[in-house]
């Protein structure tokens, strides 16, 4: 199948699919936590080591609209 991102940003709008970096969407259902300082989506222990990039800008707006997802300050690894 051959799609542009503007493709699936409509196929999966309303699905629980956020686009939170330039060309990466995100199942949020999924999210476990996001490092603030590393810009870093963590998906939790079942998926440890699995991470993926998010914009500075829109950490705030994920947060806003994803209470639940814990932001942490620190991700030194």
């Amino acid at each position: 199948m051959h799609a542009t991102l503007q493709d699936w940003r409509i196929l999966l709008d309303g699905t629980g699919f956020e686009e939170v970096d330039r060309g990466v969407m995100v199942n949020t259902s999924k999210v476990r936590y996001i490092y603030s300082d590393l810009q870093q989506i963590h998906f939790g222990e079942e998926a440890e080591g699995v991470f993926c990039p998010i914009a500075r800008v829109n950490i705030p707006r994920f947060q806003r609209y994803y209470p639940k997802v814990q932001i942490r300050k620190s991700g030194v690894l």
